[in-house]
């Protein structure tokens, strides 16, 4: 049996799991206050951040405005600084929750409603958010500049969605918003709202949140925020933390989404670290996806120890910018772990802290079966067929194969020191498979192949699995930059070219090209594109051009400059959809593949493209049957021209109607308080944060003594000359 800490998803101790929790007849009054009235627009503006269902009030100068008509107007509360509007609101609005607003704030989205979910702590009086000024939280500098909203978005992102102790309340010195709990107002008298001691001995709190930022744009620095003087250092902030994540995640362009605070649901997707396809995928689905929040849960590792579940990354959607989340695992995972206990804690902190609403497996390598095990919707993409095969490059369509208990047994000895895994037990494989399709099989997973007959190949693999819901949805293809046109082919040179797209390595088509080199090369000239390592060994051939790398978005120009009069895909193993495959024809270049997977099940001979057997002869005698005929070359080009793929938003819309989410409910994440362990964090951080410093003063005093000898030594040989 294994523990399930998924079902149940407590909150951090402070009484806050969801919304729903507050009190449903507590009523919210936003006061909006100024010392001046507003200028046109200035309150209609901050109106589209404001609770929709919350009532409206405009303070002092603010209630001459003849916007908002449908506010009540308290102009007999002329004081604006923010202490007055609080006593003065508090004992005309009796027992409602307050939000005091500054009308000239810029507030990020949902800003009220997160101080106002902080109400819902056991002891919390008041919240109030980091700014600029009260709370700064990073130095200030005339270096780079970061968009409010981009830093409230960071905030939410690094930060661990704490309530802390505000360190700077006073209440002669109020910060510009605010948010306040009516019946504990109530309970301490809105007459003692000035008395900091009469707050602290009602047992209420005034909390500052990390995950809020309200300010204006800024110009940063990447230190800790307030001077200091080593002769009287500041003692370590909270906040240390999140101020060093952030600075260093503001110098990228990064705006990660913030799950669990509006009403899209999320999806956490399991995805190994090797990139490829598989990773392609989970951005191009993250990015088309407007309506829903995606993160990716990546397990990282070395290729070299073979271990591939060292650390696990949490990552946004995009997968770009630092991680959110780091964690090394104690017990590292070789391949797919059936059990494990701290996987599955991370795991159910994600889920709860994250407010994940459904799972979507791209892959296991790295990562714990523990992954099918928390009880949301999970939805299984079939990138691969691991772990229910423990080689990764084999013919899965192979219908002289029986992939039994025999056939694992030889697989496995058969690999050699390239292989992936290091485990050879076939019994371990075996436990693996049959533990994986157990773990499917209670999920109740849905599973989704990019086509037919990866689907079909996945079924003869665990036959068991037939009982769940299937589909195939096709990959979609990303748009080319500024619309790529396709490339010319000239008529004017004497020797045909051909493209090899891709890898040169095992199962992707080494062992085909390398058979078939010799005769092609006495017909074409052969162009490897992204051959990579695997093909140093072919520099210098004759009638072979490499490039070892490039990136998706130069193809365009490569092939511009290539003109190929066609493409060689030559996999021996069956590939599950070919990503390939999608860009040649967008850019209308004909393809001869050989005929396994998904190439032969989109390719129709002769039509919009060519199969051939994954034969070294059956290619070399194919391409020559085409270069003898080079109007079969210009009909594809011409099928391939009126030819129409999915995109990624085509996809995104074909998966949301089968996971059926729906929407959430807004600002449902836990707000958790703090604990030793996030002040002894504290305590690293403001060390680690000294050591930079000391070391850079260090490296500034060795540079300083450095030239001041190098010019005493010029000096000196000035001098030496002199007395010659």
């Amino acid at each position: 049996m294994h523990s399930l800490p998924f079902a149940a998803q407590p909150s951090d101790g402070n009484g806050i799991d969801e919304p729903a929790a507050r009190t449903a007849a507590t009523a919210v009054r936003v006061c909006v206050y100024a010392a001046k009235t507003p200028g046109a627009g200035v309150l209609d503006l901050l109106r589209l951040r404001l609770p929709s269902s919350a009532q409206l009030a405009l303070i002092g100068a603010c209630a001459s405005s003849p916007e908002w008509p449908d506010a009540e107007r308290v102009p007999d509360i002329v004081d604006a600084r923010p202490n007055a509007v609080l006593a003065g609101a508090a004992q005309r609005f009796r027992g409602e929750h307050l939000v005091l607003v500054r009308a000239d704030l810029h507030l990020p989205e949902f800003a009220c409603e997160r101080l106002l979910h902080a109400l819902d702590g056991a002891d919390v009086l008041g919240a109030v958010a980091l700014d600029d000024a009260c709370h700064p939280l990073l130095a200030v500098s005339k270096g780079n500049t970061i968009d409010a909203h981009r830093l409230d978005a960071l905030c939410f992102a690094y930060s661990d969605r704490r309530a802390f102790d505000d360190p700077t309340f006073a209440v002669e010195a109020m910060p510009p918003f605010s948010a306040w709990h009516g019946d504990r107002i109530a309970r301490l008298g809105a007459e003692r709202l000035r008395d900091s001691d009469a707050i602290d001995a009602s047992g209420f709190r005034v909390v500052l949140l990390d995950h809020v930022y309200v300010g204006d744009s800024v110009d940063i620095a990447k230190a800790r925020a307030g001077d200091r003087d080593p002769r009287d250092p500041l003692p370590p902030s909270p906040l240390d933390p999140l101020r060093a994540l952030v600075a260093t995640a503001a110098a990228g362009d990064c705006v990660p989404a913030r799950p669990g605070l509006d009403a899209r649901p999320v999806l956490l997707h399991v995805l190994h670290g090797w990139g490829g396809g598989a990773e392609r995928w989970v951005r191009d689905f993250a990015a088309a996806d407007a309506d829903a929040h995606h993160l990716v849960l990546i397990a990282r590792g070395s290729f070299k120890r073979r271990l591939h579940g060292e650390w696990l990354e949490l990552h946004d959607g995009s997968l770009g910018g630092l991680p959110l989340r780091r964690w090394p695992l104690p017990r590292a995972i070789a391949d797919t772990a059936i059990s494990d206990a701290t996987y599955r804690d991370l795991l159910a902190r994600i889920v709860r802290d994250y407010c994940v609403d459904a799972i979507v497996l791209s892959s296991l390598i790295g990562h714990s079966l523990d992954a099918l095990r928390t009880q949301l919707p999970t939805f299984c993409v079939v990138h691969d067929h691991y772990p229910l095969w423990p080689v990764l490059h084999r013919d899965f369509g192979d219908a002289a194969l029986r992939f039994d208990d025999a056939q694992r047994a030889a697989d496995l000895a058969a690999t050699g020191d390239d292989r992936e895994f290091a485990n050879r037990d076939p019994a371990h494989w075996h436990r693996l498979r049959d533990e994986t399709v157990a773990a499917l099989r209670v999920a109740k997973a849905t599973l989704i192949a990019p086509s037919r007959s990866a689907l079909a190949n996945h079924l003869r693999l665990a036959p068991q699995l037939r009982e769940l819901p299937q589909h195939v949805i096709a990959h979609g293809l990303a748009a080319w930059p500024n619309a790529a046109a396709r490339p010319p082919v000239s008529s004017a040179r004497a020797r045909p070219r051909l493209l090899v797209p891709g890898r040169i390595r095992r199962g992707k088509g080494a062992e085909l090209l390398r058979t078939a080199l010799a005769g092609l090369r006495e017909h074409v000239d052969l162009f490897l594109l992204g051959a990579g390592a695997e093909a140093h060994d072919l520099f210098g051939e004759r009638g072979v051009h490499v490039v070892l790398d490039y990136r998706r978005d130069e193809l365009p120009q490569l092939l511009a400059q290539i003109q190929p009069d066609a493409a060689l895909l030559l996999p021996t193993v069956a590939e599950t959809f070919s990503y390939t495959l999608s860009e040649l024809r967008s850019l209308g270049v004909p393809v001869i593949a050989t005929r396994v997977g998904a190439l032969a099940e989109r390719i129709d001979d002769g039509v919009d493209g060519f199969l051939v057997d994954a034969h070294a002869d059956a290619v070399v005698a194919r391409v020559v049957e085409l270069l003898a005929d080079p109007i079969a070359f210009d009909q594809v080009r011409s099928t391939l021209a009126s030819h129409t793929q999915a995109t990624p938003a085509h996809m995104a819309r074909d998966y949301a109607s089968i996971m059926r989410l729906g929407p959430r409910a807004p600002v449902r994440y836990p707000i958790a308080t703090t604990d030793a362990a996030q002040l002894e964090l504290a305590v690293a951080t403001d060390a680690l944060v000294r050591g930079r410093e000391r070391e850079r003063v260090l490296d500034t005093e060795l540079s300083v003594a450095r030239a001041e000898s190098e010019r005493r030594g010029d000096w000196g040989h000035s001098l030496d000359r002199q007395l010659v």
